[in-house]
């Protein structure tokens, strides 16, 4: 596959710089071999006048030929006279050649028995009267042409173009493809099942970007997946507990150990409201990731909302020696869900009291609103947390001291579906803190559509 785009890659371009250098050298060859021509039309008509000029002065060609020896005669052009001899001419040899016109206008010269086919044929007059014929010697006769020439040089010039290009193209090719062929062999480590595998590629601009993104998804997906081990694991720890107190207590009221009273059908109650209560929030991160997580918003006393949280921990509270304060501005209202509202308020006071120690305070503020939004803050006098872990608060059994209890540290859902629920309400939410002077989560909920 990866070869298959280097192919795809390579045979393109290559092909775009042989077209472009044969397009180069065609052109250069016809604009060389144009000028060529004008150039010769110039000299052969300077030729011309000067023989012209030098038979009206002298009388004869062969006075006229002294007159014309000190003239650069062209290497391809002769002069044959009325009766067909040479009388001007570049090559020795030629010089007692004689030729004989043809029917179809062309000219035969005899060189030592080997006859040669001459074109061009232009007139020379002079006072009236035909005194000569210029032509033009064939390419065979000497050495190359200037066209042949130039030919010869363009097709060096195309070929060392042409092996410099490709050699380029193929250089150019593998630095694009390698970087892509390297993250397709991660893939295929990847889907071998090597989770550790990752591109290593350090060029720039997309392919790098590219790259970059590979391996932020691996990054994330082992994540993902060391998270989704976790919540195996936790859930199952959090079930394990009350279904194991559940079987004791049940087990142990079928033999007699102990009496089926208001205590024990008391104990076995909190543990199956402490299931009901994880199912349930493991339902509502499920629906919110699904998208259907319901939400009826509706306008709601914020002010009173509050209070009835207060009222719900203080007994909590108060058993942990904490002290709740509530400082609320009264006729807040906002467009929030009630049912979801005492769920985030529920959640973040749990949180707050499960980090706040003896004598601590836990103070939720509501100040008055500021444009469409307004906002909650609940502040507690705890251990704080350290900057490492802000990001991760909010994700689900995050815990910043892993060591804490399950039974003090909770099941590590609360922030997390707090967060959920607040966005579904088209609000925000976030964790100011400083280690060793407490916490502080803020929630911000709209006042109006």
């Amino acid at each position: 596959m990866t070869r298959s785009f280097r192919a795809r890659l390579l045979v393109p371009m290559v092909a775009v710089v042989l077209t472009s250098a044969l397009g180069v050298a065609l052109l250069s060859r016809q604009l060389t071999h144009t000028e060529l021509r004008r150039v010769r039309a110039h000299e052969s008509s300077q030729l011309r006048d000067a023989v012209v000029t030098a038979y009206a002065q002298r009388g004869s060609w062969a006075d006229a030929r002294a007159a014309l020896e000190r003239l650069a005669v062209d290497e391809r052009t002769l002069v044959v006279d009325a009766a067909g001899r040479v009388v001007i001419a570049p090559l020795s040899e030629l010089q007692s050649a004689h030729g004989e016109r043809q029917a179809d206008g062309s000219w035969r010269v005899d060189v030592g028995g080997r006859e040669l086919a001459l074109r061009g044929g232009e007139p020379i007059e002079a006072n009236g009267q035909v005194i000569g014929t210029l032509l033009v010697l064939p390419a065979a006769l000497d050495e190359p042409s200037e066209e042949q020439r130039i030919d010869r040089w363009l097709i060096w010039i195309v070929v060392g173009v042409g092996l410099a290009g490709v050699a380029l193209t193929f250089v150019i090719a593998r630095s694009i493809a390698r970087p892509i062929e390297t993250v397709t062999e991660t893939v295929g480590r990847v889907t071998a099942g090597d989770r550790s595998a990752r591109a290593q590629v350090t060029s720039g601009g997309e392919i790098g970007v590219l790259a970059a993104s590979f391996n932020s998804l691996l990054d994330a997906l082992d994540k993902q997946e060391q998270l989704r081990r976790t919540m195996v694991s936790d859930v199952a720890h959090e079930l394990r507990a009350p279904l194991a107190n559940l079987r004791y207590q049940i087990e142990a009221m079928q033999d007699g150990v102990l009496a089926a009273d208001s205590a024990t059908l008391a104990a076995v109650l909190d543990d199956t409201l402490a299931l009901g209560r994880l199912v349930d929030d493991l339902q509502d991160l499920a629906l919110a990731d699904a998208g259907q997580l319901r939400i009826d918003l509706g306008a709601v006393d914020l002010a009173s909302e509050l209070r009835r949280a207060v009222q719900s921990i203080e007994p909590a509270a108060r058993a942990a020696g904490v002290t709740v304060e509530l400082h609320v501005d009264d006729d807040v209202r906002v467009l929030a869900d009630p049912r979801r509202l005492a769920q985030v308020t529920r959640n973040l006071l749990d949180n707050a009291l499960a980090h706040t120690p003896p004598a601590g305070t836990i103070r939720i503020a509501l100040p008055r609103p500021a444009g469409d939004e307004v906002e909650v803050r609940v502040t507690d006098t705890g251990e704080g947390i350290a900057a490492e872990h802000l990001a991760n608060v909010f994700e689900r059994f995050y815990r910043v001291d892993p060591s804490r209890a399950r039974a003090t540290g909770g099941a590590g859902l609360g922030l997390s579906i707090a967060k959920q629920l607040v966005e579904a309400q088209g609000g925000r939410i976030w964790v100011e803190s400083v280690v060793g002077r407490g916490a502080s989560f803020v929630f911000t909920l709209r006042t109006r559509s």
